[in-house]
């Protein structure tokens, strides 16, 4: 009877996989318990599985014997089953960059210190070809605010602020020249308060922008695996989701937008539910390029993460807003 109905499921084209299920039987009757197993799924084409409790060490053999996976415990058995649904060929990993590293190189070396500031990080992501939001620097006692676009943001720069928008270093939405000054000096004034030991260089002054998405796209070098590139939901919620992809970098544009469909938080994107898409290709172009920093060894990049990086109607392209940079020489 069992042989029968493994042979009906490893044949029906609506089951995927089959996970057996073995008792007591399988300690004191291998004969009874496998053997119907061994026969049908010998040659079987589709992922076949069987967790055999209590201990039945000769069952375990038979089936051992036959090629056959079979697991001590139900934890491991559904591991082993995940994994052998979700497995994907191999692909071939790109040798060199599509682009030339040399404008990254001098941006770094321009910089001149291992823990970029906002501004610096910005020139580096731009040589990457990544589209970055226009802005400009006010250096202390630089009073000339001739030349603005309106709307913009006020953001700190300084490379002892992580995180601008909670030690109040940031301000958006300013309208006018006055209220620009009345947004730095604010700006000034809350730092010292609250990081008062941070070393603040000047104040970035940035065109708003808009898009259909906050994405947040990282690059680390993992000590276990080496360079990764990560995606996720960006924005200021970024951390409070575990929804991201991760790959070994470098990736290809298809690995690329392999990644963008497999967070669901970016689903708006794809056009779910009659929302109106984003611009895949740009994103996914992005992505590549933020994962070719893994070919760059002098200076060697251990961190780099655009937060957020603004995603537009297709045609329209991405654009970078903040991010951060961390090298080695």
């Amino acid at each position: 009877v069992y042989g029968a109905a493994l042979e009906e499921l490893l044949h029906a084209p609506d089951c995927d996989a089959i996970v057996c299920v073995v008792g007591s039987s399988g300690q004191f009757h291998p004969e009874l318990a496998v053997e119907p197993i061994v026969g049908a799924g010998r040659d079987a084409t589709k992922p076949l599985a069987v967790f055999i409790a209590p201990q039945a060490d000769q069952s375990l053999a038979l089936l051992a014997e036959a090629g056959i996976a079979a697991f001590r415990t139900p934890e491991a058995c559904a591991d082993a089953v995940r994994a052998a649904l979700a497995w994907v060929p191999p692909v071939e990993v790109p040798t060199e960059a599509s682009r030339d590293l040399t404008p990254v190189t001098s941006a770094l070396t321009a910089a001149g210190n291992p823990a970029l500031d906002a501004e610096q990080a910005s020139a580096v992501f731009a040589a990457l070809g990544i589209p970055q939001a226009p802005s400009r620097v006010l250096r202390d006692g630089d009073d000339d605010l001739s030349g603005m676009a309106y709307p913009v943001a006020a953001k700190v720069i300084s490379t002892d602020v992580a995180h601008r928008t909670e030690a109040g270093g940031v301000v958006i939405g300013i309208e006018d020249e006055a209220g620009l000054r009345v947004a730095c000096r604010d700006i000034r004034a809350r730092i010292a308060e609250t990081l008062p030991s941070a070393l603040v260089t000047g104040i970035q002054v940035q065109a708003m922008e808009s898009g259909l998405a906050e994405v947040l796209l990282g690059f680390r070098r993992d000590p276990a695996v080496g360079p990764v590139v990560i995606l996720g939901a960006g924005g200021i919620l970024a951390e409070v989701y575990a929804d991201v992809a991760i790959r070994i970098a470098p990736v290809t544009l298809t690995q690329a937008r392999d990644m963008i469909d497999a967070v669901a938080g970016l689903a708006p994107l794809l056009g779910y539910r009659g929302l109106p898409p984003g611009d895949l290709d740009a994103l996914a172009a992005a992505i590549r390029a933020l994962s070719e920093l893994a070919f760059l060894e002098a200076p060697r990049i251990l961190e780099a993460e655009i937060n957020p990086l603004m995603v537009k109607a297709p045609g329209d392209g991405v654009v970078a807003v903040d991010g951060l940079v961390v090298y080695e020489e």
